[in-house]
C-alpha cells in the first residue's frame, strides 16, 4: 500500500474491502460464525487478527498460572462479545459490521500489549526492519511494521488531538501504520521509527520512536520545536510530513501545498531521547523551480 495518500483517500471509499490472501490466526475452513467468516473474507481484518494472536502469545508466555487463566478469561469474553457486536452492527447499519469488527480488534490489540508491558518489547522489536513508505515492501513487511506501530503507540500513549481522525472514515488504524510507517537505520544500528497518525490528504502527522533492537528498547522522542523565534523540546509533539533517515540526520519534508514542490525540511540528529533540531529549509514559493533560492536555517545547541 504504497500509493500516494491523495490516492488512497480518493479510492478506499469506493473500493470494497479486499479479499484476505493470508488467512487469520484461526482456521477458516472450521470458520461457523458470523464474525469469524467476516475476518476470513477481508485482508485487514485477518492482519489484524495475525497481529491479536501473536500479542495474545507474547502476554501470555512467562505470566504466572493465576494471571494467565485470567488473561485467557479475558480472551474469551471478548471472542463472545466479538460475535455479538458484529451481529449487533450488522443489524443497525444495513450489513456494515466491518466497523464494528475494526474498533474491536484495535481496542483488544491495544489492550493485550498493554496488559503484557515492557516485557513485550524485546520480542515485538526482533524483528524490526528499515521500511519507506515510498516504496513497494510487501505486505509481511507491512504487517511488521503495523505491529511494531501498535506495540510503540500503545506502550508510550500520546494525549488524544482534539479534531484528529480526519481520515478515520476510509482507513483503519492497521492500514495507516502498514502503509504509512517509515523506519530508518541509523548509524549507530538503532533504527528511527516515524509512526503514522492523523493523515491529510497529502501526508500525516507521525508519533517518533528511536528503537534498539539488539537492547530490546524503545523510547518516544521529545521533538525540538520553533515558536516565536525561540526554540523548545515538545515532549509530545507530533510532526507532520515525509520522514527519510539519510546518514545521522532525520529529515522531515513538511509540504505546504499537494503539488509537493514547496514547504519546509525540517532536519534533525537523535540526541538521547530527543530530536535535535539542526536546519531548515524553506522553500515558500509553490511555484516549481528547485530549491536553489530556498531560504536555510542551521542551528546549534538549543538557548
Amino acid at each position: 500500500m504504497r500509493q500516494t495518500l491523495v490516492a488512497v483517500l480518493l479510492l478506499l471509499p469506493l473500493t470494497a474491502p479486499a479479499v484476505a490472501a493470508q488467512p487469520p490466526s484461526f482456521d477458516c475452513a472450521k470458520a461457523s460464525q458470523p464474525a469469524e467468516k467476516a475476518v476470513c473474507a477481508d485482508a485487514t481484518l485477518s492482519a489484524m487478527d495475525r497481529l491479536l494472536d501473536r500479542a495474545y502469545r507474547m502476554a501470555l508466555d512467562g505470566l504466572p498460572a493465576e494471571q494467565a487463566a485470567s488473561l485467557k478469561g479475558d480472551q474469551v469474553r471478548w471472542l463472545l462479545e466479538r460475535a455479538r457486536a458484529y451481529k449487533a452492527a450488522n443489524e443497525a447499519n444495513g450489513n456494515d459490521g466491518r466497523a464494528a469488527l475494526v474498533t474491536l480488534y484495535d481496542q483488544r490489540l491495544r489492550a493485550v500489549i498493554a496488559k503484557a508491558g515492557p516485557r513485550i518489547l524485546p520480542a515485538a522489536l526482533a524483528k524490526a526492519q528499515p521500511i519507506d513508505p515510498l516504496a513497494e515492501a510487501g505486505p509481511g513487511a507491512e504487517e511488521e511494521i503495523a505491529f511494531v506501530a501498535y506495540v510503540l503507540t500503545s506502550l508510550f500513549p500520546d494525549p488524544p488531538v482534539p479534531g484528529a481522525g480526519g481520515e478515520a472514515e476510509v482507513m483503519s488504524p492497521y492500514e495507516r501504520y502498514a502503509g504509512f510507517t517509515y523506519a530508518g537505520a541509523l548509524p549507530d544500528g538503532r533504527l528511527f521509527v516515524a509512526v503514522a497518525q492523523d493523515c491529510g490528504a497529502y501526508q500525516c502527522s507521525t508519533t517518533p520512536f528511536v528503537v534498539d533492537k539488539a537492547k530490546g528498547t524503545a523510547a518516544r522522542l521529545a521533538v525540538e520545536v520553533v515558536e516565536q523565534g525561540k526554540r523548545r523540546l515538545d515532549p509530545q509533539a507530533v510532526p507532520l510530513g515525509a520522514p527519510s533517515v539519510k546518514g545521522d540526520v532525520v529529515e522531515l519534508f513538511e509540504l505546504a501545498r499537494g503539488a509537493g514542490d514547496c514547504g519546509v525540511k525540517w532536519r534533525y540528529r537523535v540526541e538521547g531521547a530527543a530530536l535535535a533540531l539542526v536546519q531548515s529549509v524553506e522553500k515558500p514559493a509553490c511555484d516549481g523551480k528547485d530549491w536553489s533560492r530556498a531560504v536555510t536555517k542551521s542551528y546549534g545547541k538549543p538557548d
